[in-house]
């Protein structure tokens, strides 16, 4: 069994990635192509690929936390928007460190992604309908858990 944020939610979309500076080559996990509206083997993982999928109005404040990432090896974390292939927009946290090679220099970026959107509530009536405890319950765990404000935030180092 899966374990789930809410008891009337389904379990949120994770996906973990791993970049390599050296040939500019993504790994995904299975997450990650769905958070993009794919399956694995429907697209190739790449830099172009993922930059397609963040929001517009996003895009500086992941392109500047990245950066500074592959510059310094840095933990990261920001919050952004994906759009998927559908067009559904999907709210994430982008958390993730950058990794040194035995020289010192950087080599790789590895991370996961979670989709922190709300999720549709399964209800108790059955189809659409939830209680109204049900939805306030949500409303209530939500408020408790999404980030206040946008953009890039500052993480302390989660593997050390």
């Amino acid at each position: 069994m899966t374990p789930a944020f809410h008891a009337n939610e389904g379990p949120p979309l994770v996906g973990y990635f791993t970049y390599s500076l050296v040939g500019d080559h993504w790994s995904w996990s299975d997450g990650m192509y769905n958070l993009h509206g794919f399956e694995r083997g429907e697209v190739t993982p790449c830099t172009a690929v993922l930059l397609a999928h963040l929001h517009p109005d996003d895009r500086p404040g992941v392109y500047e936390v990245l950066d500074n990432a592959m510059r310094a090896a840095t933990p990261f974390a920001c919050y952004h928007r994906v759009i998927d292939r559908d067009g559904q927009e999907h709210s994430v946290l982008l958390v993730g460190r950058g990794v040194r090679d035995d020289r010192g220099l950087v080599e790789r970026l590895e991370g996961y992604v979670v989709d922190i959107a709300p999720r549709p509530l399964r209800g108790t009536l059955g189809g659409d309908h939830v209680t109204r405890s049900e939805v306030e319950s949500s409303v209530a765990w939500e408020a408790g858990f999404r980030p206040r404000t946008g953009g890039p935030m500052v993480a302390g180092d989660p593997w050390g």
